[in-house]
């Protein structure tokens, strides 16, 4: 509703269409700070998923000097890779845009209906199929929103291109 409102002069950031003053430079600290707080959040995962696929995990116990020194050298890695493609995409929108269409669709309505239609309609041994297996209707509901996700998933990465 409010670009509708204000049209083409609303800015990209939202802080930015603050009247300047005391109030939107705190806003805008605490949002450096929630940033700043969530990233160790955000990073864990993927850096213990890293550490686990180069075996790092396993020489915990045995050798923790080497296992700290690896971490350390992985995490400061991963951190400063982050960086760099913070700093070398010149306009984040665009890879959050395209971050979130290709993700988003394939999370949540491209996969969960492939795995279903994969397991309960075409692999599954008859004698463990339920008594009536998939239905058409529900094989085609299932087609349906992996057609809609593909969809949304080309609409979404078109708009990226189209905006430039």
């Amino acid at each position: 509703g409010g670009y509708l409102f204000w049209g083409a002069s609303v800015l990209d950031q939202i802080t930015l269409n603050l009247p300047q003053g005391p109030l939107s430079h705190a806003l805008i600290l605490l949002m450096v700070l929630n940033n700043m707080l969530s990233y160790p959040l955000t990073m864990t995962a993927p850096i213990e998923a890293t550490e686990e696929v180069l075996g790092l995990t396993s020489i915990r116990v045995e050798k923790p000097f080497t296992f700290f020194v690896g971490s350390l050298i992985l995490r400061s890695s991963l951190v400063l890779g982050t960086l760099g493609v913070a700093l070398g995409v010149s306009n984040f929108a665009s890879i959050a845009t395209f971050i979130g269409a290709v993700f988003t669709m394939s999370v949540s309505l491209i996969f969960p209906a492939v795995i279903l239609l994969k397991m309960m309609y075409f692999n599954l041994p008859s004698n463990l199929r339920q008594s009536e297996g998939l239905g058409l209707s529900e094989v085609i509901f299932n087609l349906f929103l992996i057609f809609v996700g593909v969809f949304g998933m080309i609409t979404g990465v078109a708009s990226i291109f189209h905006q430039e």
